[in-house]
């Protein structure tokens, strides 16, 4: 059970993932791009006791053609001493297939959708996801809105207009339940988000609490080969 709810948590680090790319405005990612973070507060969906020792790090490993359809292996780690690094598999429309995290294997159904720029401000859509891992599995809730457009500072600089997007996620795994409050601001120039804020509410998981806390990382830099 204690595995269970630790691949629970790591399959939505990256829904987050609710990464919200929009494919008509950022460009098909390079083999070698990489996003550098900076990042306050816990390491998102392991606890609120949990550090980074250094920076958040997004990189495109691969770029596979394959049956007429272009496939993306992107790697993240959280700081310099992360042991279990998570590598993703997204399609050309930024649609999350499965995730290797670990020794463990995550599918998703439908593929998580990572593109939702599309949207009009102050349209809205839902989503449900089943999240399949081990003989185990869950479902995400996922609403997101889109609001008005934001200018951003972070550590990279400021970003005009960014995309910005409000999502209520919604867990749930037997009887736990997850809520959570997620945005993510993205922009052009950085080929996808560059703040991205998690706010995790109490709950009680097993013997313990888990969650009263919140994570914000920042883009510190974004390179192409």
């Amino acid at each position: 059970m204690k595995r269970n709810i630790s691949v629970f948590f790591a399959a939505f680090l990256i829904c987050s993932v609710c990464w919200i790319a929009s494919a008509e405005e950022m460009a098909p990612w390079v083999k070698g791009e990489t996003w550098n973070y900076h990042h306050e507060g816990p390491v998102p969906f392991r606890g609120p006791e949990s550090t980074i020792d250094g920076d958040r790090v997004l990189k495109v490993l691969n770029v596979k053609e394959a049956d007429s359809e272009t496939m993306w292996t992107l790697n993240e780690n959280w700081g310099e001493s992360d042991d279990a690094p998570r590598t993703l598999t997204v399609d050309a429309d930024r649609k999350i297939h499965r995730m290797l995290w670990g020794d463990d294997g995550i599918q998703y159904d439908p593929p998580m959708r990572m593109d939702y720029t599309s949207l009009k401000p102050g349209e809205e859509t839902t989503e449900t996801i089943n999240v399949k891992f081990g003989d185990g599995g869950m479902k995400s809730i996922i609403v997101a809105k889109r609001m008005p457009d934001e200018d951003v500072t972070v550590p990279a600089g400021t970003f005009k207009s960014c995309s910005y997007v409000k999502i209520d996620m919604k867990l749930k795994m037997g009887e736990m339940e997850m809520p959570i409050n997620h945005e993510i601001w993205y922009h052009p120039k950085a080929n996808f988000m560059v703040k991205e804020k998690y706010e995790f509410k109490a709950i009680q998981v097993g013997d313990r609490e888990w969650g009263g806390h919140t994570s914000v990382s920042e883009l510190k830099s974004h390179t192409k080969p």
